[in-house]
């Protein structure tokens, strides 16, 4: 059987490597691991230039847009407070660019955390900068609260219950929710945990970071899902 193709969005980051300090693309292992677990072949993507985009979608079967660095205000119209740290313009318009060709297409896709913020705003969506009352645990492989999941959702579907305990790893999330969207999973305090796409059906993505409990069946149910649904694609 050969395995869907998944893409993993990487970032820019300077990397200490042979005695050099140089930029690199990068992701997490846990993501790629967690693909492989869930039955898929993992390729990173690099922030490419634009127009390169498309020529990356051709090849793939699905794709996970990662976690990372917080997203810059100015891209959704709010001016930066101290509390928002350091940001990457170049990766939030590639990846502006990158959800609207997943949309366009219904590509089977899985955003993570930043993932999940990265596509309310290229949907119209602002960000609360900062949760400081939200309980992120310092450790990203504990549970820390249960996510209240929608009935008749894609999420439901996938996790089989009406909650599921999740890690909690951010300090940022959606405020104004994007046009198009439909929240499918909140924390106790109300914070949006999932969204899911009207116009496109095969797109899911949670604020929590399933690719580091991936030991945990209903967490390596995120990746198993995606492949399944690339490889019916």
């Amino acid at each position: 059987m050969v395995r869907p193709l998944i893409g993993v969005t990487a970032e820019w980051a300077e990397v200490s490597l042979h005695g050099w300090t140089t930029p690199h693309h990068v992701s997490h292992r846990a993501y790629i691991e967690s693909v492989d677990r869930g039955g898929g072949l993992a390729v990173v993507v690099p922030l490419v230039d634009p127009q390169r985009i498309a020529g990356y979608l051709d090849h793939l079967d699905g794709i996970v847009v990662s976690g990372g660095i917080d997203i810059d205000p100015e891209s959704y119209g709010a001016i930066r407070q101290p509390v928002c740290q350091p940001s990457q313009p170049e990766r939030d318009e590639f990846e502006r660019l990158v959800w609207g060709a997943i949309i366009e297409r219904n590509l089977p896709t899985l955003g993570i955390c930043r993932g999940l913020q990265s596509l309310n705003v290229a949907c119209g969506g602002t960000l609360h900068q900062d949760l400081p009352d939200h309980g992120v645990h310092p450790e990203p492989e504990a549970g820390t609260h249960v996510v209240a999941v929608e009935p008749g959702s894609r999420l439901a579907t996938l996790v089989g219950a009406d909650h599921l305990a999740t890690n909690s790893w951010h300090h940022q999330g959606v405020d104004e929710l994007g046009s198009g969207l439909r929240v499918t999973g909140r924390a106790p305090d109300g914070v949006v945990e999932a969204i899911e796409v009207e116009a496109a059906p095969a797109v899911l993505a949670v604020q929590w970071h399933p690719e580091l409990t991936n030991d945990r069946p209903h967490q390596l149910a995120f990746f198993t899902d995606l492949v399944a649904r690339a490889a019916g694609s």
